[in-house]
């Protein structure tokens, strides 16, 4: 049974690629927390460092598996942070961000980060995905140089803070941005691309540098360095919905 729901899935996946081409793209990490770390499965070895109060609970939308939370509080024991390296800092002009999410609104502070690469200073670049000033919007902010800082970008979309999962991908490309949920497009725009969002900063889950910010889950983290169209995003939520399926399975990974 297991095989032919597989041979299903990784047809959608084949349809989907047919209709909107196929990524080239490098994975820069891949975080399942199935083994209960943030070990990076890409293999770049962008193994996160987890603070003693981030645990893996079996609450994820595939059925089996761990995913990854923090509950209330700061400090850095309740994030997880990922050595800067070379293929984090390939990230510029383009970016796909892909992740699962359950949180609500009356659990987290306004602004709180779920992801951060960035300084967050005047006169630097980065990026960062949080909750939206106090509304239940999950939103990306990027700072450019020479005059692009704190960028709020993919407002006003999708609630998603509502304890529930949901499937996130945000994307940059040169220029535009793409907020998708549960695979659907939720916001599109441009934003002031500048330099790009270079930077040698770690990459950080759950809050800022050093200190806790997101209360709630996280799941099946990806990164790659282009910008993914819809069918990535609907094919994502599609496998995982309806057959349990994340990017461990044979195929998808390479859509």
């Amino acid at each position: 049974m297991r095989s032919h729901r597989l041979l299903v899935a990784l047809v959608t996946v084949g349809v989907v690629i047919l209709a909107h081409g196929p990524a080239n793209a490098v994975m820069i990490a891949r975080y399942s927390f199935d083994a209960g770390n943030a070990n990076d499965l890409s293999g770049n070895v962008n193994n996160g460092v987890v603070g003693s109060n981030v645990s893996f609970p079996s609450d994820t939308i595939f059925g089996n598996g761990l995913s990854a939370s923090t509950g209330i509080g700061g400090g850095n024991t309740r994030i997880i942070t990922v050595p800067t390296s070379a293929t984090l800092e390939s990230i510029n002009n383009q970016l796909t961000i892909s992740f699962w999410m359950r949180g609500d609104a009356a659990g987290n502070p306004d602004w709180g980060r779920l992801f951060q690469h960035a300084n967050e200073g005047g006169g630097t670049q980065g990026w960062m995905i949080n909750r939206y000033s106090n509304t239940s919007d999950v939103n990306m902010r990027v700072d450019t140089l020479p005059s692009g800082f704190n960028q709020n970008i993919a407002v006003g979309g999708t609630v998603v803070l509502n304890n529930a999962w949901h499937h996130m991908m945000y994307t940059l490309n040169s220029g535009t941005y793409r907020e998708y949920v549960d695979g659907l497009l939720s916001t599109s725009g441009a934003y002031n691309h500048g330099n790009g969002v270079y930077n040698t900063r770690p990459f950080v889950m759950f809050g800022v540098n050093g200190d806790g910010d997101f209360v709630g889950l996280l799941d099946d983290v990806a990164l790659w360095d282009d910008a993914k169209g819809q069918g990535y995003a609907a094919t994502m939520n599609a496998v995982a919905r309806w057959f349990g399926y994340d990017l461990d399975v044979t195929g998808i990974e390479a859509v």
